[in-house]
């Protein structure tokens, strides 16, 4: 026995935020949503929900979710209806989750269908009767490539010990710069 869509999502919604901070993604057009106003025409509306926010208001039932959320330090409730809903998933989890082909909106469904029907990319092969001298020339251009990437890590080296032996100004200790994060970033848009 197969369970309806909105009981997957439900279920799917309830099952992600046991594990965290939850991503739902709609189209806010959709009859029945209630959201700010300056996010009503975005047909790829990302809202993030979880446990751990505090919520004033959260109920997820069969019609869908709804939910006081805060925007740039505003409550705002907002009714999201299971059919203007087409995936949930974990941000901070590479966007584990589910998506609902079916519910997506019209621009992404073209957009998606476009990328599935591209037809694969040529593969090129050498023809005639000079393809071993073609391949061979080739071949050298490659070696000398390598022979110049070869050269330039030796001036880079070069260029680091230099740095490494120069004496910093008098009084000023620069501190040692901080690496990269590694991992998602600190920050992200969430908007188109």
């Amino acid at each position: 026995m197969s369970i309806s869509p909105h009981a997957e999502k439900r279920e799917t919604m309830l099952s992600l935020l046991d594990r965290g901070l939850v991503m739902v993604h709609l189209d806010p057009r959709f009859e029945g949503v209630v959201v700010p106003d300056c996010f009503g025409a975005d047909p790829t509306l990302r809202l993030n929900i979880a446990y751990g926010f505090n919520l004033p208001a959260l109920q997820i039932d069969d019609e869908g979710i709804y939910a006081v959320l805060s925007f740039g330090g505003v409550n705002h409730g907002c009714t999201l209806p299971w059919e203007a809903v087409y995936a949930i998933t974990l941000p901070d989890q590479q966007h584990e989750g589910r998506m609902w082909t079916g519910s997506l909106p019209a621009e992404l469904a073209e957009a998606a269908s476009a990328v599935v029907e591209a037809p694969p990319a040529p593969t090129l092969r050498i023809v005639g009767d000079d393809a071993d001298e073609v391949v061979a020339e080739a071949d050298k251009v490659v070696a000398e490539a390598d022979k110049v990437v070869v050269e330039a890590d030796e001036v880079v080296a070069e260029a680091d010990e230099v740095v490494a032996e120069s004496p910093e100004s008098p009084g000023e200790a620069e501190a040692a710069p901080t690496p990269p994060r590694s991992g998602r970033p600190a920050l992200r848009l969430v908007t188109d």
